[in-house]
């Protein structure tokens, strides 16, 4: 099996003065929205002009969402790498340079065929490209994916949570290994807090959490199971932290006790997903958010609660 063929990426950089933060598009794009506390902001850039589509809503493939490639009795979960295909909607952000390791920022999830959901923390970074269908992102890895990357169309950003939803600039072609996740729409999984669950978190962040650079990160996809704490006891550890971090009902907190399995840099904006039903097909619901350290004693790993965030979702992706 040869290199993976890999699609480049074009550099184009815009300041946003009013968030205090870099972001990079792809040229031609037509219209970026950014939903601050100030309303939201358009940027047009006039360069070059490429035919537009019209927008729509999130549609998943017709036959559902959440379908891993990897049956679960298969699946190494405890921090250990994932094998291809078990999560087809994971999305790295960040910059393909030519023959070099993908330069990863953050992580994200795929939840149609043009919309992935990030942190909005992870945009202040510069990057201009999603990559899906990956498993090590070393370019001379021979591990059986295509990975394809997505220019970004719009970037949208939730006006007082860390969650963003980033419109990709043309619809995603779905594989054996790009697939949509599925979001907790039903009622029960609304009212659902989690608590007592093991739902997995998946990335290809930081898996040395005495290193924060590079030099402590596995271009491999890995994932781990976590368990759910109840919100009073992980607003109880945070407060006695920082009071700059806040645990509401729009927060879902998630690790081991003993620590030593957790997210990590680099798995921000990724999945913290579970499967339900009877076809067990995974649902998001948390996006990686913040944290005290990694894979802390008796310090759980923070994460957006997606259900929290349903109309929103619903709304800006129309």
């Amino acid at each position: 099996m040869g290199v993976k063929n890999r699609v480049p990426s074009m550099l184009y950089q815009i300041l946003l003065p009013a968030l205090l933060m870099v972001y990079e598009v792809p040229e031609g794009c037509a219209t970026i929205h950014f939903w601050g506390s100030g309303g939201s902001t358009e940027f047009e850039k006039t360069t070059a002009s490429i035919p537009s589509e019209s927008p729509r809503p999130p549609e998943q493939q017709a036959q559902g969402c959440g379908k891993s490639m990897v049956q679960q009795r298969r699946m190494i979960v405890g921090g250990e790498s994932a094998e291809l295909g078990a999560w087809p909607w994971l999305a790295a952000l960040g910059v393909n340079v030519p023959n070099v390791t993908f330069d990863l920022s953050c992580g994200g999830s795929l939840i149609s065929s043009r919309h992935v959901i990030t942190a909005r923390h992870c945009l202040h970074k510069r990057y201009i490209s999603v990559r899906l269908g990956d498993l090590n992102l070393d370019p001379n890895a021979e591990d059986g994916a295509s990975p394809v990357d997505y220019m970004i169309e719009e970037s949208i950003v939730h006006p007082e949570n860390d969650i963003a939803i980033l419109r990709l600039q043309k619809d995603v072609t779905f594989t054996n290994l790009i697939q949509p996740i599925c979001l907790p729409s039903a009622h029960e999984m609304k009212d659902n807090t989690w608590v007592g669950y093991e739902p997995v978190v998946a990335g290809w962040g930081v898996t040395d959490r005495s290193r924060s650079s590079d030099f402590g990160r596995d271009q491999m996809l890995r994932h781990v199971k976590v368990p759910v704490w109840d919100n009073e006891k992980c607003k109880a550890v945070y407060s006695g932290i920082s009071s700059k971090f806040l645990i509401n009902e729009t927060v879902l907190c998630a690790g081991y006790e003993k620590g030593g399995k957790d997210s990590c840099q680099g798995d921000s904006g990724g999945p913290l997903m579970i499967p339900y039903g009877k076809n067990s097909s995974y649902y998001l619901i948390g996006v990686v958010s913040f944290g005290r350290g990694c894979a802390r004693p008796n310090v759980p790993g923070a994460y957006m609660r997606v259900s929290k965030f349903l109309d929103w979702i619903e709304k800006v992706t129309k």
